[in-house]
C-alpha cells in the first residue's frame, strides 16, 4: 500500500483517503489526484498543464480556472479539518506545497 506523508497530512493512495492528523477528509477524485500529485514530489512546482493531465481534464478554455478551483477547495477542506494552508499558487506557473512549518 502506498502511503504519502507531508507534515500533518497522510494519503493512503490505495483507499484514496486523506487524513489530516487523524481526521478523515473527503476529497473528490480530481481533488485527491491534485493533492496526491503535489505530495508525490513536494518540492516541485507543477504547471497547470501537468495538473490538468493528472486530474483528467483537457487543457482549453477555462482550464486554468478549473485547476484554481480544485486547489482552493482542497485548501479549504484541509484547513477545516485543522490542517495547514499548504497549497500555494506560484504566479504564472502553477502550484506547489508550502514548507511544512508554514500555515
Amino acid at each position: 500500500m502506498t502511503v504519502l506523508r507531508w507534515g500533518e497530512l497522510t494519503i493512503h493512495a490505495e483507499y484514496r483517503q486523506l487524513l489530516v492528523r487523524d481526521v478523515s477528509v473527503y476529497l473528490t477524485r480530481r481533488e485527491f489526484d491534485l493533492l496526491q500529485l503535489l505530495i508525490s514530489d513536494p518540492h516541485q512546482v507543477f504547471s497547470r498543464g501537468q495538473i490538468l493531465k493528472v486530474i483528467g481534464t483537457n487543457d482549453g478554455i477555462g482550464a486554468d480556472h478549473i485547476v484554481d478551483t480544485h486547489a482552493s477547495r482542497v485548501r479549504i477542506k484541509i484547513v477545516a479539518a485543522g490542517g495547514p494552508r499548504l497549497i500555494q499558487a506560484v504566479h504564472a506557473i502553477g502550484f506547489k506545497l508550502a514548507r511544512q512549518q508554514e500555515r
